[in-house]
């Protein structure tokens, strides 16, 4: 789905979208052959010189992903953040990453208010059952 999401931006004349296509390629190169640490290295490159590119936004929850398998949830949380910021396709994922991080960190409150929030906005989602649940979990005086 991402991949298809990613085909459809237009290459710009000045390589720029190449470069982050390349970029995007050798981190998931690197995560397919189990290179967990190279592959988060990858993407924070790809970040750092294609930051507003569609595969550096998508790095973002790449990267949050990754660092949640790691366990570094306040690494994970200011990755998703900064792709929610503005928004995007990838903000279902996006706030769920936010939510499982916010949980491992032990901020109940935040976590409650954003398993409402992702409630509100995917109550339909694939997600929203293991949502639910972890708002029940989280309670009222976590």
């Amino acid at each position: 789905e991402e991949r298809a999401m990613i085909s459809h931006v237009p290459q710009a004349a000045d390589g720029h979208r190449l470069g982050s296509q390349v970029a995007e390629g050798t981190a998931q190169q690197q995560l397919t052959a189990g290179d967990t640490a190279q592959a988060i290295l990858g993407y924070e490159t790809l970040l750092k010189h294609h930051p507003r590119s569609v595969e550096g936004r998508t790095a973002l929850v790449s990267l949050g992903n990754l660092l949640l398998l790691r366990g570094q949830p306040a690494r994970a949380l200011r990755y998703f953040d900064r792709y929610l910021e503005p928004g995007g396709e990838l903000a279902e994922e996006a706030l769920h990453g936010r939510i499982s991080a916010l949980r491992r960190l032990g901020r109940a409150d935040q976590a409650r208010a954003a398993c409402a929030e992702f409630l509100a906005l995917h109550g339909e989602s694939l997600y929203a059952p293991h949502v639910r649940a972890w708002a029940d979990s989280l309670g009222e005086d976590d």
